[in-house]
């Protein structure tokens, strides 16, 4: 999970996932054939919006960029399947670069696919929950949570922007950490966390 920064506007110094909002060239990589992978896809959960106007697609190409941008995980395959290494330091190296780039602006997601001739699968995903917030608050969100494997080789580390912390934990520790006061997190990601517990 990731911690993010105290100066935050919104739930700063919590704990979250790392995410964000999609962006319209979300949906471009989404409909390029070349850099995603649409076979195979498992089916959406339950209570995902079948006509939701950005589709479902977009949604997993953004949670893949933003796991990349704030936490340095990159859920993306060469072309003939096996996952991006980052056991060699010369090509950690260089997806560092890569992040700091798209994170200035200077490349985007879809660039780096290409450059690196990569793919997005989207059986990698698979659609956990929705949550929404209720009308009334001024700031609000409307949040789809994915759950991923992880390629052994990376190691999240946060982007030094909104995110100033990472570690991993068991659903069961974070929640144990947030009873004792020492991890704060909102209810969406508590009941999140819950609903990943084991029987």
């Amino acid at each position: 999970m990731m911690r993010r920064s105290p100066n935050a506007v919104f739930v700063g110094g919590h704990y979250v996932f790392p995410g964000g909002a999609v962006d319209a060239a979300d949906g471009d990589v989404a409909a390029n054939t070349a850099r995603f992978v649409h076979h195979e896809r498992p089916a959406a959960g339950a209570e995902f919006p079948v006509d939701d106007p950005l589709g479902h697609d977009a949604y997993i190409v953004a949670a893949i960029r933003e796991a990349f941008e704030e936490a340095g995980l990159l859920l993306a395959r060469h072309r003939h399947g096996p996952w991006v290494d980052f056991d060699d330091d010369a090509t950690r190296e260089r997806f560092v670069g890569l992040r700091n780039q798209m994170n200035s602006g200077s490349c985007s997601f879809e660039e780096l696919l290409e450059g690196e001739d990569l793919v997005i699968h989207a059986r990698d995903l698979t659609y956990w929950s929705r949550w929404i917030t209720p009308i009334g608050p001024p700031r609000r969100f409307d949040a789809r949570f994915f759950v991923a494997s992880v390629p052994s080789s990376h190691d999240a580390s946060p982007d030094d922007g909104e995110l100033v912390h990472a570690e991993w934990l068991r659903p069961a520790d974070a929640l144990q950490r947030f009873e004792d006061g020492a991890f704060p997190i909102i209810f969406p990601t508590i009941k999140t966390l819950q609903s990943m517990l084991e029987p």
